[in-house]
């Protein structure tokens, strides 16, 4: 990767470790797969805080600095599977693995729109 890869994240958790060293969760909205494949590209890679396998010179800083942000807060896709996840935790109607009661769940999401498509 010739360029950077500039992508909005959050901060999703931080942690140091024995060694001293800091570890940084970073998640995404969903990314396309140029952009997703450039990501694991790097993955390894000891990189820049703007996801760049080369120096950021303060011109670059500045510019990254300048952008806003294109979306604040949770996608609806966050939101439904944060909502189906704690209805999970308070019940969960039989399943064992939270990803079964979210697949049964958005299945009856999906039949109950699809049945209002005409």
């Amino acid at each position: 990767m010739e360029k950077g890869l500039l992508i909005p994240a959050y901060v999703e958790g931080i942690r140091t470790r024995k060694d001293k060293t800091v570890a940084i969760t970073l998640g995404t909205n969903e990314l396309s797969h140029e952009k997703a494949g450039e990501l694991f590209s790097i993955n390894g890679q000891l990189i820049t805080a703007y996801l760049s396998v080369k120096d950021i010179s303060k011109e670059d800083q500045e510019i990254v600095d300048s952008i806003e942000p294109e979306q604040t807060g949770k996608t609806p896709s966050q939101r439904l599977r944060n909502v189906l996840f704690l209805l999970w935790k308070q019940n969960n109607e039989g399943f064992k693995d939270k990803n079964m009661h979210y697949e049964h769940h958005m299945d009856k999401i999906l039949d109950h729109l699809k049945s209002k498509i005409q």
